[in-house]
């Protein structure tokens, strides 16, 4: 199945190529192809030239959350498991300190996972899904992150403005294992 195609206004591709993460609505021209919030998308410049993958929000002014500057790496299994993978190795040193069992493990665009928090708190995750390509993939992530922290107790916070401003419900419960005491 063909990704829809997203056309840059000219001179929009600037903060692509500087690895911004973000496209606003306004920085689109056109676009080719089914659209619908979640969706993975290709992003190309006014010129045809591809630049990058991400995920698409209709509703939003954050149009497009960009996940992959590199054609051959698409959104999807892989890609979540090694930026998840990355995320905790970066924070690994950190839990081996005396006392540090509680941490924020994932911080969305930072760990390239846009719209993605999870926290540490003991043996529980507490995660939190804040755009439609996060919300898209959470049963990936959810299995990624048993996985790869081999903690199965996972709660989501996903509430408040951010999931509103995305045309999103809010969400608060148990995923994975043990509730919280």
């Amino acid at each position: 199945m063909k990704s829809p195609k997203i056309f840059l206004k000219p001179d929009k591709e600037k903060s692509v190529l500087r690895f911004h993460p973000w496209i606003f609505a306004s920085a689109i021209e056109r676009t080719e192809g089914f659209i619908e919030a979640g969706e993975t998308v290709e992003v190309y410049s006014s010129r045809g030239d591809w630049l990058a993958w991400g995920v698409i929000n209709p509703y939003s002014q954050i149009r497009i959350r960009l996940w992959s500057w590199e054609k051959e790496k698409i959104i999807g299994d892989d890609l979540i498991h090694d930026r998840i993978h990355k995320a905790i190795r970066r924070r690994e040193k950190f839990l081996h300190e005396e006392g540090a069992n509680c941490m924020r493990l994932i911080y969305a665009e930072s760990d390239d996972l846009p719209g993605l928090i999870v926290d540490r708190y003991a043996d529980f995750l507490v995660i939190q899904f804040l755009h439609w390509g996060v919300e898209k993939f959470r049963e990936i992530i959810v299995q990624k992150l048993i996985e790869l922290t081999n903690i199965p107790n996972i709660f989501e916070r996903s509430d408040g403005d951010p999931r509103k401003l995305e045309g999103l419900n809010e969400r608060s419960g148990c995923l994975a294992g043990m509730e919280p005491a």
